[in-house]
């Protein structure tokens, strides 16, 4: 089911996706929820790992639909039609052992709705029949289990451009976090991941930027550990929350303070302009931020060019081209 890592691009970066949005034949139905988006649109990005954990589990392809049911205290996995054929053990069982299986993942991009990889709001059935939209599958549970940090989205979600570009902020950032870690975490190299994020977190209300902050503050060498943790929870909570575009004109605006001694006093005020229309909403973000990309490259300053904010991302992730 999962690749090996030797087989892996290393010029994308390793995502998981459910196998039915990439065209495979593993519904229940037999059939597929092709993604155009995610196979096709991603795919210049992300080196795609598929899972199906219905599939997985042997239940073949068509098969009987599958739904959560509440029963106490505990959630089982059964058949919809069929309440009795309890697929709980069976399916926590498979989830382990793909999770045994699979290689380092950045991310994970889930079917919505799915009793096996909905990762939000999946409807949860009582005994009477009666359904909550409050919990989410199994394989979902345990692959959060198992990397409470790993960026995880469904499909739906990704249509909303703000969300898609937090997601896949969030994977850039969480494997600079991992590779990070490999290479053996420091002070003096958190201080420098946070500072090489500043932009990026700013785009997010104040309050994240300072909460991120005061624990970069208190970093110690005896607190390393602890800090680390509690730094990168936070961060990656940060980055999930769509950026507002009130927060990232505000961003602008710091970038700018960066040019005010390159940039002649009409060349400032186009750029104001520029960030005034994307703030009424219209225009998109990359309009003032290719703007200033372009004047950073005519004069450089060795602080904002370490920005991550300013990173080129593949064309066609779509980033920063809507109206987000």
């Amino acid at each position: 089911m999962a690749k090996e890592l030797s087989q892996i691009d290393a010029n994308k970066i390793p995502v998981l996706v459910s196998g039915c949005l990439l065209g495979q034949n593993v519904r229940f139905d037999g059939g597929h929820k092709l993604d155009r988006f995610v196979s096709e649109g991603l795919s210049s990005a992300f080196e795609f790992i598929a899972v199906c954990p219905e599939l997985a589990m042997g239940l073949g392809s068509p098969r009987a639909a599958l739904r959560l049911v509440r029963e106490g205290d505990r959630v089982k996995l059964t058949e919809s039609k069929n309440t009795a054929a309890d697929y709980t053990a069976r399916a926590e069982e498979t989830a382990a052992r793909l999770l045994e299986k699979l290689p380092r993942v950045y991310g994970a991009i889930l079917k919505k709705d799915s009793p096996s990889c909905g990762p939000f709001k999946v409807k949860v059935y009582s005994e009477g029949g009666m359904a909550e939209r409050n919990g989410a599958g199994f394989f979902a549970n345990a692959l959060r289990a198992a990397d409470p940090l790993l960026p995880v989205e469904d499909e739906g979600r990704l249509n909303d451009a703000g969300l898609r570009e937090a997601f896949i902020e969030r994977v850039y950032a969480y494997r600079r976090w991992v590779a990070l870690v490999e290479e053996g975490l420091s002070v003096a190299k958190l201080m420098t991941f946070h500072r090489d994020h500043k932009f990026m977190i700013m785009s997010r209300p104040r309050s994240d930027y300072a909460k991120l902050g005061r624990i970069v503050a208190g970093l110690t060498k005896s607190n390393l550990a602890h800090q680390s943790q509690m730094y990168i929870a936070a961060l990656m909570e940060v980055l999930a929350r769509a950026p507002s575009r009130g927060a990232r004109a505000n961003m602008m605006y710091h970038l700018l303070g960066y040019l005010k001694q390159a940039l002649g006093w009409e060349d400032k005020k186009a750029l104001v302009d520029v960030v005034e229309t994307y703030r009424t909403g219209a225009l998109p973000f990359a309009v003032p931020m290719v703007l200033l990309a372009d004047y950073f490259r005519r004069f450089p300053d060795p602080y904002v060019m370490q920005q991550y904010c300013l990173m080129r991302y593949p064309m066609a992730l779509g980033m920063h081209t809507s109206n987000a």
